[in-house]
């Protein structure tokens, strides 16, 4: 299950945007950028997504409006495909905010494993 961290800063980005963009817009884009057809572990659908939010505070040295890293399990298949994932994400989160705002997405691919527990 990949995992989407937003920071933003809550002067420059209203919270409807961000609503937008986790509810919507993220969860989507990055299944439809990291899933990987041909392995099975790599399968993805937006449910998969799990996003975190958080505004920048006052201790916070950020210079971009919006951050949004990505932390995946790295497959062979999605590490030769990256520069394109991300790209396809960046350009989903720049439509779905307002103009004249800044950001990136960084996607990364790191050893993982993950086991849910517990009843649902």
């Amino acid at each position: 299950m990949p995992l989407v961290e937003v920071r933003y800063k809550g002067d420059r980005v209203s919270g409807g945007h961000i609503r937008n963009l986790v509810r919507n817009v993220l969860p989507l884009e990055v299944a439809k950028a990291l899933h990987i057809e041909e392995h099975s572990d790599a399968h993805l659908v937006p449910g998969d997504i799990e996003v975190w939010v958080n505004t920048t505070g006052g201790f916070d040295v950020q210079a971009q409006d919006v951050a949004i890293v990505i932390h995946a399990t790295d497959f062979e298949p999605r590490r030769a495909r990256l520069k394109v994932a991300t790209a396809q994400v960046a350009a989903a989160v720049k439509e779905a905010l307002p103009l004249g705002l800044t950001g990136y997405v960084w996607i990364l691919l790191s050893p993982a494993e993950f086991v849910e527990f517990g009843k649902k």
